[in-house]
């Protein structure tokens, strides 16, 4: 049974007229990008034209990578409609771990990939800002999504 709703890291496969792909949601459905959700979608090692070496995930580090290496593909996002991806996408996974959500969110955020769309980056970071902005009128504690990841990792490398 499909989800009712795509949040961050849902994990779908999608075929948007160049086959199936693996989707993941790094921005879910907010008003501020008039409801619309960001995802990044991973392909194999067989394209060596438009190969990103960035973000790489190997088999095993999630339920649906088949291949021994698959590459995050940051040229061609999706912005869509939530409704869209819902009745577009053929079946949904297990969400995409911490882990490797903060490996691409690293990438994203530091603009690594030379194939990264400006306009990707300006969707992603308005949504932080009003999210942002939403809980602190509302005083709350959850400030965007990548601080609580990247603070776990530093923390780790004896940051406080």
């Amino acid at each position: 049974m499909p989800p009712s709703n795509i949040t961050i890291q849902d994990v779908f496969d999608i075929d948007l007229g160049f086959g199936n792909h693996y989707f993941f949601a790094i921005m879910e459905e907010n008003p501020i990008c008039e409801g619309k959700v960001l995802a990044l979608y991973v392909r194999t090692f067989d394209d060596p034209v438009y190969q990103d070496n960035t973000t790489i995930f190997l088999k095993g580090e999630h339920a649906w990578l088949a291949e021994e290496r698959s590459w995050v593909c940051y040229q061609n996002p999706i912005v869509a409609d939530k409704k869209y991806i819902l009745a577009k996408a053929a079946r949904f996974g297990p969400k995409l771990s911490d882990a490797l959500y903060c490996r691409v969110m690293e990438d994203f955020c530091a603009r690594k990939s030379d194939y990264l769309q400006p306009k990707s980056l300006e969707i992603y970071y308005n949504f932080l800002e009003e999210r942002n902005y939403n809980c602190l009128s509302k005083n709350c504690s959850d400030l965007a999504y990548y601080p609580p990841l990247f603070i776990k990792k530093s923390k780790s490398k004896g940051h406080s």
